[in-house]
């Protein structure tokens, strides 16, 4: 299993977007996130479907597992 992240994957008006799964094989990382629910400034059932991601090309990071990564994020 590897963890397969998409940045950028559409373009939204507040910053980024970014796409993880957790797969096997890349295409099926790909197919999971094409029907994975969306999270908008938190879970938002309305959007219950990427569907239009733009996840066709390579992933930009991908990942052994297990993995861990710590990060700082400020405004």
């Amino acid at each position: 299993m590897k963890l397969y992240v998409w940045n950028k994957p559409y373009n939204v008006s507040y910053g980024g977007a970014i796409v993880y799964a957790v797969a096997d094989s890349e295409e099926a990382a790909r197919a999971l996130a094409m029907v994975a629910p969306v999270s908008e400034y938190g879970y938002d059932p309305s959007h219950e479907q990427a569907g239009d991601l733009d996840i066709n090309r390579p992933a930009d990071r991908v990942i052994d597992l297990p993995c861990a990564e710590i990060y700082q994020w400020q405004e």
